[in-house]
């Protein structure tokens, strides 16, 4: 928590590990190439994984800070925009 005046802010960080989107996107191609597990953990990506993987990470989000989620949350291990639209969208779901 930071404190400035009369207001404060909760800030988290979280790496999500290995948030992969379920369609292919320009980038895919060269990080698949440049590293060889990435198919791997690909292999059985669909969104079924997505969405339980959302999921669990919206529900864990929201308990932040009493119940009332992070101010400000920063997070790494994310494909791209998509899937972090799609993870800001289902931790602002009730």
């Amino acid at each position: 928590m930071l404190g400035r005046g009369l207001s404060e802010y909760y800030i988290a960080w979280w790496n999500v590990e290995n948030l992969y989107d379920v369609m292919p996107w320009d980038e895919r191609a060269r990080k698949v190439k440049n590293l060889k597990d990435l198919s791997t953990k690909l292999k059985d990506w669909d969104d079924a994984t997505l969405e339980k993987k959302l999921g669990q990470l919206a529900e864990i989000i929201k308990e932040m800070n009493n119940g009332r989620g992070p101010d400000i949350l920063g997070v790494c291990e994310i494909e791209n925009e998509n899937v972090l639209r799609s993870l800001k969208d289902k931790i602002k779901s009730d």
